[in-house]
């Protein structure tokens, strides 16, 4: 079922960008193994992935599926990128915070000097 070889055809159903990035917002927890082991990619044929593999001597391109074991890493992966980027965000507004708290302060002092 995963892990074979798709046709062209097979590559072509799936659309290259299929839906629009959505910012996240908040933290999702990250799934447990005992978790990941019932979990199951969605079978819809527009929604495989795939990775190309090229032959060097001969130069042949496939397009082959992701193993079960491959769809389930990457979706662990994509749910702590998104967490990362969900914190790097949140830490980048409060530096912005900090820093117009800051330059307000500052701009108070110089204007007692003056």
């Amino acid at each position: 079922m995963f892990g074979k070889v798709l046709t062209p055809a097979e590559v072509a159903a799936v659309p290259t960008s299929s839906e629009p990035w959505i910012e996240p917002t908040e933290i999702q927890p990250v799934p447990t193994v005992e978790q990941m082991e019932t979990w199951m990619p969605d079978l819809d044929p527009t929604k495989k992935r795939f990775r190309w593999e090229q032959n060097v001597q001969t130069g042949e391109r496939k397009a082959i599926e992701l193993t079960l074991e491959e769809y389930r890493h990457r979706h662990v992966a994509k749910i702590k990128s998104r967490n990362e980027y969900v914190l790097r965000k949140v830490e980048e507004v409060r530096k912005a915070k900090r820093q117009a708290i800051l330059e307000k302060l500052i701009d108070a002092e110089e204007a007692k000097i003056v």
